[in-house]
């Protein structure tokens, strides 16, 4: 497989090996403990850590029983637990040489008559986005802790090759999308929208920054790209832009509340509708446009655990569809869209830790393409009538925690490329005409 390095990481300021070994009788007990399986007996928590490249993370479990780790693999905290006891895995320092966040899932839970060990700790670098302009000659990457974007050249074989210096962004840029000719990159750390202006080799120069809510997350256009949406994930609310004939952005209205944490936001193909997910409290919201402005419909949505993306299925010939993954429960939730409310008709089962979706139409046939970031692959699915194959029709690696995924075109797409983060590089892939992907 061809990869293509994003850069070397530089230095960074913190930011947000098994069981140890035991000596003596009662230690010893301990350990024997924890492989019983009746009431009363002790068991480990613990699980993988994935994707650290830094050193020295601390966690904790229950606010304390400190476990330091310096490699990726398997632990368990030196303190067993006893049956129906409760536990919470949490983060006390994140890995620092370079520094990376890390993120627990299957954090949390009761000790059932055994020992835990799918607690998950996925550790990521960047880049965390990438997009490809609407003609499929440029691709733009966002790298968030090297507070950069880096722009590539497609080749006629789909391979990228970086072109010019890396431009300079706020701080921890998160997401980049193009739109009309200028690139928009969301700076989670800096509350801000860098924008650029792209020239006509496809080089990027600056042209505004603009203020967003708290910890701004992703961005999206609506479908004649006359506005622009933010979704902020600390104060709860979407923030609306008017996009300028010269590409900068105007705030419009007052911003709109969401759930918690929102994420990841699509409409429907009327332009009518906009959905939002929410992480933390495991909804969808749903919203009328007129003007650009949003407006809640009051209909919340329920989700499965972590709904982190959204995309909607303009190509299906039964109707529209919207797809959603759930992070934490390894699933991806199907909803027919009727007059612009969502019904849920399908949960597909993933890979470990999904983060993004996205689907292509190649010839007549529809297909997604699903990342799993623990697992570090990139899955394909079928998609018939808006509905997706119970099982994957592929499952591809994709280096250590992708991030997301992007296609050249979303209409006979030829090239499939994803953001690795723990790899620090991008990947590229062949579409195939039966919706398989081959990796450059």
């Amino acid at each position: 497989m061809v990869t293509l390095s994003v850069g070397k990481k530089r230095k960074l300021g913190a930011l947000s090996s098994m069981l140890a070994k035991t000596v003596g009788a009662v230690s010893l007990v301990a350990i024997l403990a924890s492989c019983g399986t009746s009431p009363g007996y002790s068991y480990t928590i613990g699980g993988t850590v994935n994707g650290m490249v830094g050193s020295n993370i601390v966690l904790q479990n229950n606010s304390g029983d400190d476990r330091s780790l310096s490699a990726n693999g398997a632990f368990s905290f030196p303190t067993p637990l006893s049956d129906a006891a409760a536990y919470a895995v949490t983060i006390k320092t994140q890995p620092t040489n370079p520094s990376q966040v890390c993120y627990v899932s299957n954090d949390s839970g009761t000790i059932n008559g055994a020992p835990v060990g799918d607690v998950y700790v996925n550790c990521v670098t960047d880049p965390t986005s990438i997009t490809v302009d609407p003609l499929g000659q440029f691709a733009y990457a966002a790298n968030e802790f090297l507070n950069q974007v880096w722009v590539y050249t497609i080749n006629s074989d789909g391979t990228l090759s970086p072109l010019g210096t890396p431009v300079v962004t706020g701080n921890n840029p998160v997401s980049v999308k193009v739109a009309n000719g200028f690139a928009y990159v969301v700076n989670a750390g800096s509350n801000n929208i860098s924008v650029y202006s792209i020239n006509s080799d496809g080089t990027l120069s600056p042209l505004q920054i603009v203020g967003t809510g708290n910890n701004p997350v992703s961005l999206a256009f609506d479908s004649s790209r006359d506005y622009a949406y933010v979704t902020n994930m600390s104060d709860n609310t979407i923030w609306v832009y008017t996009i300028n004939s010269d590409g900068t952005l105007s705030p419009l209205g007052t911003p709109v509340g969401t759930g918690n944490s929102p994420v990841s936001l699509a409409f429907d193909s009327s332009g009518d509708y906009a959905y939002v997910t929410n992480m933390s409290d495991n909804t969808i919201w749903v919203y009328t446009i007129a003007n650009g402005e949003l407006t809640s419909v009051g209909q919340t949505i329920g989700t499965e655990s972590s709904p982190v993306s959204i995309v909607t299925d303009l190509f299906g010939s039964s109707g529209q569809f919207a797809y959603v993954i759930n992070e934490n429960s390894y699933t991806i939730s199907v909803y027919t869209i009727t007059d612009g409310e969502l019904t849920s008709t399908q949960n597909v089962a993933t890979g470990k830790g999904p983060t993004s979706i996205i689907t292509v139409l190649v010839g007549s046939s529809e297909f997604a393409y699903e990342t799993n970031a623990i697992d570090g692959t990139i899955s394909a699915y079928t998609i018939t009538n808006g509905i997706l194959s119970t099982s994957p029709l592929q499952t591809v690696s994709a280096g250590t925690y992708p991030a997301a995924v992007t296609v050249d075109k979303p209409l006979n797409g030829k090239f499939a490329y994803v953001a690795n983060m723990g790899g620090s590089n991008i990947l590229a892939y062949i579409i195939n005409p039966d919706g398989t992907l081959t990796p450059q």
